[in-house]
């Protein structure tokens, strides 16, 4: 039973982390856009674009940005994981 225990806690962090992944790629479009002083007030795939090293950057940060919108399905899974593995922390083994 232990050992069953720990996949589903490994399954539930794993799942967890998925779900925020969105997350820490919205944060990253933030930093390369500040860090390669791209504009998100104006559509970036416009005549400018991103330029870093000669290759328009503006299409990857773009979708890294827009992966924001996932987490309106995915936090709500995380959120209900997280609960599900203190159930499953909370719960004394048996052996």
């Amino acid at each position: 039973m232990n050992k069953l225990r720990r996949v589903v806690l490994f399954v539930l962090f794993a799942l967890i982390l998925a779900c925020i992944a969105p997350l820490g790629a919205y944060f990253w479009s933030e930093w390369a856009a500040a860090r390669w002083e791209c504009d998100f007030a104006s559509p970036i795939v416009q005549k400018n674009g991103c330029i870093v090293d000669g290759v328009d950057r503006a299409p990857i940060v773009a979708q890294a940005y827009s992966a924001v919108a996932l987490l309106i399905i995915s936090l709500p899974v995380a959120f209900i994981a997280a609960i599900i593995a203190l159930f499953v922390l909370a719960k004394k083994p048996k052996d």
